[in-house]
């Protein structure tokens, strides 16, 4: 379980780091301000967040993936990469669709941090199957 957890924090990090590179360039619209910033840190976050407890309910066998990521389950290393990846992808992509369209990018954004927060808080309340039923 450390395995996984050093894995997911590590997959965090570099998805943040690619994220920070991103909004550093100059290539950023003229009117872009911190929302953007904002938006898609949250929605990292939001996104390790749902990695994280998945995978922690995944381990204790109380759950199991049925979205993105559920052919990899059983490999924590590659359910935890494939996720990470698409989560670095929406997030480059909320950048660049940030440069042309501003507002639409935000609005994805947040409605996307919405969702990952839903499903972090849904897996993290799952409980353990009680005994006898």
């Amino acid at each position: 379980m450390n395995r996984v957890i050093a894995l997911t924090v590590l997959a965090a990090v570099l998805v943040c780091s690619a994220s920070a590179k991103a909004q550093t360039s100059d290539e950023t619209a003229p009117s872009s301000g911190p929302a953007i910033h904002i938006v898609t840190g949250a929605f990292v976050a939001m996104a390790v967040a749902d990695i994280a407890t998945s995978t922690y309910q995944i381990d204790r066998n109380v759950a199991r993936e049925r979205g993105f990521g559920a052919a990899w389950q059983d490999s924590p290393a590659a359910f935890t990469a494939s996720k990470i990846a698409v989560t670095g992808v929406f997030a480059y992509c909320l950048q660049r669709m940030h440069k042309t369209r501003p507002k639409t990018a935000i609005a994805l954004g947040v409605a996307a941090t919405a969702v990952e927060a839903l499903l972090a808080g849904r897996s993290a309340t799952i409980a353990s199957p009680t005994p006898g039923r």
